[in-house]
């Protein structure tokens, strides 16, 4: 959900589908000895290796239209600026044009919708400065897109780090899954926020993080990533950062909309 500068609402997000998590573990092995007899093929040097290429890959990544996320922009075209405007209308054109990928990598939360994302988050060897240790671990958080299995994209990390001596563990995933909008419970949204905010709209949106909806989709059971909660740019941007918070008044009138869909859901027929 977004707000203007001054904390007027401009649209509402809800989420039919989202980015799903692959998070993975690389596990490099080698010989082991005494830091003060380098080993070119140590577990450390080898990991580094792998990382590197995958850090490289933002740079390369392929680029995917996929039909929710292709929808998500036309929903939200009307709340962009030109000419990110006229793109989101038609990203499939944008996406043909020679400046496509600069112009996206400017903007990467919107980068991040259009191809599957690999962060490095997390290093391992050991705490002994003067040991070569036998194991190296590194953890990468991986989001896929909408269609993309965990087996696939084993098989793709695994081809992008082209070293079969490096074993990569899955940590966390789960299957894609998306929910229909033609629901009374996506009308109650609609209804909710029209009232509350007559010059604001509802937009769907693909988070490029992940929500407990899909334990609820994979048992067929509508669900929806919700934002309540209308945030302006900068306060959107605090999100995990140091000095994580959003205004009162957002808070409290994310509380009223909230409040606003359970009771219109609950009197739905």
């Amino acid at each position: 959900s977004s707000a203007d500068k001054d904390g007027k609402v401009r649209f509402i997000g809800v989420g039919p589908t989202e980015k799903t998590p692959a998070w993975l573990k690389l596990v490099a092995t080698g010989t082991p000895g005494h830091g003060s007899v380098p080993r070119p093929n140590s577990a450390v040097n080898r990991l580094i290796d792998a990382l590197e290429k995958l850090r490289q890959y933002e740079n390369t990544a392929p680029i995917e239209l996929t039909p929710p996320i292709e929808r998500s922009f036309r929903s939200l075209a009307d709340y962009e600026p030109e000419p990110w405007r006229s793109r989101f209308r038609d990203m499939r054109a944008f996406l043909k044009s020679p400046n496509a990928r600069p112009e996206l990598m400017k903007r990467p939360a919107v980068y991040a919708l259009l191809h599957n994302t690999i962060s490095i988050t997390g290093l391992e060897g050991t705490k002994k400065v003067n040991i070569i240790p036998p194991i190296a671990t590194a953890l990468l958080d991986c989001r896929l897109l909408p269609g993309w299995t965990i087996d696939r994209w084993v098989t793709e990390v695994k081809r992008l780090i082209g070293d079969d001596s490096i074993q990569v563990e899955v940590v966390l995933n789960f299957p894609p899954a998306e929910a229909p909008v033609n629901t009374p419970l996506y009308a109650a949204i609609v209804d909710a926020t029209k009232e509350l905010y007559p010059n604001a709209g509802v937009a769907q949106t693909v988070s490029a993080g992940f929500t407990d909806s899909h334990f609820f989709r994979e048992k067929g059971i509508v669900s929806y990533g919700f934002g309540a909660f209308a945030l302006n740019e900068e306060d959107g941007g605090r999100a995990h950062g140091n000095d994580e918070r959003i205004p009162v008044k957002a808070f409290t009138d994310g509380v009223r909309l909230t409040w606003e869909v359970v009771y219109r859901f609950s009197r739905a027929e």
